[in-house]
């Protein structure tokens, strides 16, 4: 539905929107103040540290899988020529 001045809905409950940035708010507080403490930093730091490495493992696992499957799927592509040959010339 249109608005008087010629603009659409957006669809978006101004309330819900409210509540949402009171939410993101307090959640942002909240870490401001947890942050102050060089303790609490150095275990923030520690564990971005550990998901980075974490992360850097598995997109490096995931590319060497991905390259075998490539290689294996390449061999197959080469293969199949001959395959069907032998399947077509086979006498029943």
């Amino acid at each position: 539905m249109d608005k008087p001045n010629g603009q659409k809905k957006s669809g978006i409950n101004p309330l819900k929107a409210g509540l949402a940035g009171a939410a993101i708010g307090a959640g942002v507080a909240t870490a401001a103040n947890y942050l102050k403490d060089e303790k609490n930093r150095e275990k923030v730091k520690k564990g971005f540290h550990m998901v980075t490495k974490k992360a850097e493992k598995f997109v490096e696992k995931a590319r060497n899988e991905t390259m075998e499957l490539k290689k294996e799927a390449m061999k197959m592509k080469k293969e199949m020529p001959k395959m069907a040959s032998k399947v077509i010339h086979k006498k029943v």
